[in-house]
């Protein structure tokens, strides 16, 4: 049997003389408070390093209303409103408290999750409202910063401010977001044009926005003394990595309906607006509709869907070993989205009931609409939630995004204690069952060697001596 990690056994000892070197007279643990403290702390070194530096913040642990579900918008601004101890400070001073802020959140978090006051859904959706609020605070103060420096850009047609959203894809789009998970953003602003300060034109809208949203990102993704907000992935924006992260709305329209491929329809099936101006980023979705699900498809999308597939595992794995990575490995996190957002992609035209962000209830629509069997649904609603249980452990622990299961011992141990194994033994017996049954549920629509026609025609090329003659 793998060893049991101690760090947990002797946690509520330090947490007390930790306590008692700032508040001499508070009285020791009962067990009943012992025993979270040591589910946290065994799951979450990082948070068990802070709680001993910073005792003072075990008050933060439950949240406004303890063990009512995940926190809203709303609950978010009002505990920011009063952590904050100077809403007049500067912009680097709010954001380094914004910082802390987050921290406290995700520790918080963490700790109902671990002692299953949440469930996986519920401290998935309390993440991403987390990162949603943050983006919005950031986004304001920064906007009214740029605004008293550049001035506000302006639209002639209708002499009015041009307004800009934020689409959210991806696991913060499908309010499904782990404790390290990129944050998936696509920036938009209203139309070209100029601004103007004091009666004069300083620079166009574009060139505002793009240095609006450069600011915006770096203060995001950058690491401080005080830990970060959330890594930014940009990718998936029109015209990819190379190109301009400002995009007008008009640009952005008429890119999807000229250029837009297979897996951009798959990436908007979870975008919604989380930031700047929401109405927006409504519209631009309500137009994008028919693009996300078209209304006749052909089921020839199956074999591009697993060729992209086979792409991004072999840039995600880069040679690992794939039975290690719970993301992108056989029957991982992966391969449930893929059949869900696909069979969304072939009938959510038709049927709009079937349109929705998140993979949990996608899945409970196309069983409804009989594109699922009740045993498959169940079991990759089921599946899903507990490898999106394991990634939170994996991430949680140190704050680090990663997919991989760990290979120390330890770490091994840590990992299977967390999650209420036996030992690590069982923990990997039960994950090799439920990915192989995704992976088999996986084979029912998509093919294991999908026919690439381009592949073949490469290869024609190079046997024909084509391209080296």
């Amino acid at each position: 049997m793998t060893e049991r990690p101690s760090v947990a056994l002797s946690f509520a000892a330090q947490f007390q003389n930790a306590l008692a070197k700032i508040s001499p007279e508070s009285p020791p643990l009962t067990s009943d408070a012992s025993k979270p403290l040591e589910a946290l702390a065994l799951a979450c070194p990082l948070y068990a390093k802070h709680l001993l530096k910073h005792p003072e913040d075990r008050a933060w642990l439950h949240g406004p209303t303890e063990a009512s579900g995940p926190l809203h918008i709303s609950d978010y601004k009002h505990l920011w409103q009063n952590y904050i101890k100077k809403p007049e400070a500067s912009l680097e001073a709010k954001f380094s408290a914004l910082r802390q802020f987050r921290r406290l959140q995700s520790m918080r978090i963490a700790y109902h999750e671990v002692n299953k006051r949440y469930s996986t859904e519920a401290s998935m959706q309390d993440h991403s409202t987390l990162a949603e609020f943050c983006i919005q605070e950031v986004t304001r103060y920064l906007h009214q910063h740029f605004e008293a420096k550049l001035g506000t850009p302006w639209l002639h047609a209708r002499q009015a401010s041009c307004n800009y959203t934020i689409l959210a894809l991806g696991k913060l789009g499908g309010q499904e977001l782990n404790f390290c998970s990129d944050v998936d953003l696509i920036f938009i602003y209203e139309n070209d044009g100029e601004c103007h300060k004091e009666g004069k034109t300083t620079l166009s809208n574009r060139e505002f926005y793009e240095r609006f949203f450069q600011e915006l990102r770096s203060i995001l993704h950058t690491k401080t003394q005080d830990g970060f907000l959330f890594n930014v992935d940009m990718r998936l924006r029109p015209e990819g990595k190379n190109s301009s992260i400002a995009k007008s709305l008009p640009f952005t329209e008429n890119y999807y309906w000229s250029r837009g491929q297979t897996w951009e329809r798959m990436a908007l099936i979870k975008a919604r607006p989380i930031a700047g101006n929401k109405e927006l980023g409504e519209e631009l979705l309500e137009t994008l509709n028919p693009f996300r699900y078209p209304q006749f498809l052909s089921t020839s999308i199956l074999n591009e869907v697993a060729i992209l597939k086979q792409r991004v595992e072999h840039e995600a794995l880069r040679g690992e070993d794939p039975t290690h990575n719970i993301k992108s490995g056989k029957g991982g996190i992966r391969e449930i989205e893929y059949i869900t957002q696909t069979l969304q992609l072939l009938h959510a035209g038709k049927n709009p009931f079937i349109q929705c962000t998140q993979t949990h209830e996608a899945l409970s629509r196309l069983h409804r609409y009989h594109l699922l069997t009740q045993e498959d649904t169940q079991m990759l609603q089921s599946a899903y939630s507990f490898l999106r249980s394991v990634e939170n452990r994996l991430q949680m622990g140190h704050e680090t995004q990663t997919h991989n299961l760990p290979k120390s011992p330890k770490e091994q141990a840590r990992l299977a204690q967390s999650l209420n194994f036996k030992d690590y033994s069982a923990l990997e017996e039960t994950l090799n069952t439920i990915r192989n049954s995704v992976h088999q549920c996986y084979k029912k629509f998509f093919s294991s060697k999908p026919y690439n026609a381009m592949q073949e025609a490469w290869q024609r090329a190079l046997s024909s001596d084509i391209l080296t003659s």
